[in-house]
């Protein structure tokens, strides 16, 4: 699908030299003292090199993350699927792995995460939230078009007193197999210990809710069910991690821990922006009642096969009107409704429509960040009709699944 092309011109949020410069200053000191040591043969001072290059170093990562005192330069700005142009500099769409509609310090900007690692983001100043959406929606890097993925610290930081117990008594239990069965235990056992603290936790939010990832646990938690989300910071001992808790409406709290407040602030603050933007702001589709979806009693295979039928319209009769593909279309894009259904519709209409609309179901499919729900989707554009019939009973027939 082509999209709308957003056009507007807009503050482009550029580095501080002086701020740059600053962070910089560290190894410039270090030149000198290398240049004055290399004239006068007084090597005393060199001992103090790998500490400064390593404090320019912190110091320049600091700044490019957090680009404190940013100058802000007017531009036109154009952006579509395509990619996005800012004054005399374009930028193709698959630069850019996510994009945030974030507010601080009194100034609202949409910030562009960039596909390579390490390069810094855009910073575009808007006027406004449906400003900042209407870019993203642009460019397809909205919760309603784009699946967002997070990468935060190891679970272990939500209960670290826990963990230390739990750490205490893997060794200890190592240790004693150790003493009969020799040191490799114990070695193993301190080794998993270990690890447990740096096996990052992996957060997708798309439009239908946000799904976490640690280790062997899998947790999918649906749009509709979050009642509020905020940022939460602990301590255990001298170091701090800060992350997000989500507060259901079951009552239940669950915290996503994204890292220390020095390095994840800005992250912290792009994980509420999108779960905010899914549960808040992102407008929601709701589908048709259409009950002849359901499956009642049929098999696999004949409820497909009706499936197929009524996307093609052959459920009319003289007493019953075909079922309109727009109204297959907004149960298949309404992410409140079943699963199940959603997916039903999906396959009603993959046969049906041509391939223009078919990577509709693609898009949907790609906004998706319940990752059964998103194979079911893409399995409904298959051939084989098999692999759809498998994809919807996988699904069950549990609608808050």
């Amino acid at each position: 699908m082509a999209g709308e092309t957003f056009r507007s011109e807009l503050g482009f949020l550029r580095h501080n030299k002086w701020v740059v410069a600053g962070a910089l200053s560290p190894l410039l000191f270090f030149g000198a003292l290398l240049l004055y040591g290399t004239i006068t043969g007084n090597e005393s001072m060199l001992p103090a090199g790998p500490a400064l290059v390593l404090g320019s170093v912190v110091l320049l990562a600091l700044a490019l993350v957090h680009n404190p005192l940013p100058r802000s330069e007017l531009e036109p700005v154009t952006a579509s699927r395509e990619g996005l142009v800012v004054g005399k500099r374009s930028y193709p769409r698959r630069a850019f792995r996510a994009g945030f509609y974030l507010h601080e310090n009194g100034r609202s900007f949409v910030r562009l995460v960039r596909r390579v690692p390490g390069l810094p983001p855009l910073d575009l100043v808007v006027l406004d939230q449906a400003e900042g959406q209407a870019l993203l929606r642009a460019l397809g890097l909205d919760a309603q078009h784009s699946t967002t993925r997070f990468y935060g610290t190891s679970m272990v930081s939500n209960d670290p007193w826990k963990w230390t117990g739990i750490t205490v008594l893997v060794v200890l239990a190592g240790f004693l197999l150790g003493s009969v069965l020799g040191g490799m235990p114990f070695f193993l056992a301190l080794l998993a210990a270990v690890a447990l603290q740096f096996v990052p936790c992996v957060v997708d939010v798309g439009a239908d809710g946000v799904h976490i990832r640690w280790l062997h646990t899998r947790r999918f938690i649906r749009a509709s069910e979050i009642a509020g989300l905020y940022d939460y910071e602990v301590r255990f001992n001298k170091s701090y991690v800060m992350g997000v808790e989500l507060r259901l409406r079951s009552g239940e709290s669950v915290r996503i821990p994204v890292g220390s407040p020095y390095w994840s602030r800005n992250g912290t603050a792009m994980l509420i922006s999108r779960i905010r933007e899914v549960v808040h702001v992102a407008p929601r589709v709701h589908g048709a009642d259409v009950a002849v979806l359901a499956r009642g009693d049929e098999d696999a295979r004949s409820w497909l096969q009706r499936l197929r039928a009524l996307g093609a319209g052959a459920n009319a009769t003289l007493r019953t009107a075909p079922v309109q593909p727009e109204a297959l279309w907004r149960v298949v894009e309404d992410v409140n409704a079943a699963p199940r259904m959603r997916v039903a519709a999906a396959a009603a209409l993959a046969k049906s429509v041509d391939p223009t609309e078919k990577a509709r179901i693609a898009l949907v499919a790609g906004a998706t960040a319940d990752p059964r729900l998103r194979v079911a989707f893409e399995a409904t554009a298959s051939d084989d009709d098999a692999e759809v019939e498998r994809a919807l009973d996988e699904l069950g027939d549990d609608a808050r699944r």
